[in-house]
């Protein structure tokens, strides 16, 4: 009977497997996880997971300062290497795989998707799309000289992320509801 119960485990993983090997019918956007259990596996704090309660405003924080409010300048520098957390952003656009943009225009962070966050072999159930809630954990960084790797060219805003000089580094996305 073991042996019966192991090939039985064994198929489902296979299948589950297989299933998400081809994603051929993924929608252009930045994969990112909806699965709660996935999603607070990968951060230190699970409570940023929970959206704003009651219409509070978005909020995108690192070491108690609003990102938001210091990205106007290059206020992010002030917090580099500082945890951030989001909870309840909104996606303003999407310029890459992995990387799109937090806020309203010039009051927005630029948001990079760790394989972490990624989850599922750098695929995940859901696409980050404009106009989406989304709540986030990770570390505020600088941005490389090249932006080149984020895939963000003038036209989705690389002068204003050279300018903001910082990103935050998502090891955990999630939409909200």
């Amino acid at each position: 009977m073991g042996r019966l119960a192991l090939l039985a485990l064994l198929a489902v993983v296979m299948f589950l497997v297989i299933r998400n090997l081809a994603d051929d019918g993924d929608q252009p956007g930045v994969d990112a996880s909806n699965d709660p259990a996935a999603a607070t596996a990968t951060t230190a704090a699970p409570a940023a997971a929970a959206g704003p309660a009651g219409g509070q405003q978005a909020q995108l924080n690192a070491g108690g300062q609003d990102l938001f409010q210091l990205a106007s300048g290059s206020g992010l520098a002030s917090r580099a290497g500082q945890r951030a957390q989001g909870r309840g952003v909104t996606v303003e656009s999407v310029v890459a795989d992995e990387g799109f943009w937090v806020g309203q225009p010039g009051r927005r962070v630029f948001v990079f998707l760790t394989p972490q966050a990624r989850t599922r072999a750098g695929e995940s159930p859901f696409q980050v799309q404009p106009g989406q809630r989304i709540n986030l954990a990770g570390t505020v960084r600088p941005v490389p000289a090249d932006v080149t790797p984020f895939g963000v060219d003038r036209n989705e805003g690389a002068d204003e992320l050279r300018r903001q000089g910082h990103f935050v580094e998502a090891t955990n996305v999630q939409l909200t509801t």
